[in-house]
């Protein structure tokens, strides 16, 4: 059998973040529907964890979701629907640390809804980019990871270069694996930086380096 390889390069702005439920990202999902911002509310709400909060995860532990009717109920109409579609995906095993990048979409709309209840009319503006598998064979190179999170903002546009490579032989001057690497802040957005300080907060999270124009570099093969 040959070695199947990719290599992809764009910037982004964005917060790389530390997630300690990758292995269970359909709780992480449903706590991001679960999430009611208590700012300034007049009535109690049930606390329930954040999306960021530590969760236990045993590999023979086939409960993926930490919800209960009440929980549900109190979703509005889209969030259920939401909450049936990231039910229907992930089943009822434990098995989605496997599906990281395929379930990227889903998780990230979920995520959305988290971030609308904060930053109202902003949700859609923000993303999250999941990242698995890099490396050869698993090995990233020093400085690159297998798995990278971060937190994206929309409307910065990506550059990504036009067209690709398609050839057996050669080489590129990318790490294998994920890598990060720092350009620069952009001071004149302020507002921005500062609904990435809330998204993080509020939503239980953990920064790693800092905010700002990124240069994305993956590369895996096997």
């Amino acid at each position: 059998m040959g070695f199947d390889w990719s290599v992809g390069v764009c910037v982004e702005y964005a917060q790389e973040i530390e997630i300690d439920v990758l292995p269970t990202l359909s709780r992480f999902a449903t706590r991001c529907l679960m999430f009611f911002d208590d700012r300034g509310a007049t009535e109690s709400r049930k606390k329930v964890k954040l999306p960021g909060e530590v969760l236990t995860w045993k590999y023979k532990d086939l409960i993926t979701f930490s919800d209960t009717e009440d929980e549900v109920e109190a979703m509005d109409a889209d969030r259920r629907k939401l909450y049936r579609e990231v039910k229907d995906w992930f089943g009822d095993e434990d098995d989605d640390y496997f599906e990281m990048e395929q379930s990227e979409d889903l998780v990230s709309k979920c995520f959305q809804t988290a971030v609308e209840e904060l930053l109202p009319g902003h949700g859609g503006d923000f993303e999250l980019r999941i990242h698995d598998n890099g490396g050869a064979y698993g090995e990233s190179d020093h400085g690159a990871k297998d798995q990278l999170v971060y937190i994206a903002y929309n409307k910065y546009k990506t550059v990504t270069a036009e067209g690709g490579l398609d050839v057996s032989r050669g080489g590129v001057n990318v790490p294998w694996g994920h890598k990060m690497t720092h350009i620069g802040a952009q001071q004149e957005c302020a507002e921005i930086n500062a609904s990435f300080a809330v998204i993080v907060e509020k939503l239980g999270l953990r920064a790693i380096g800092d905010l700002g124009l990124k240069l994305l570099t993956t590369a895996s093969g096997g």
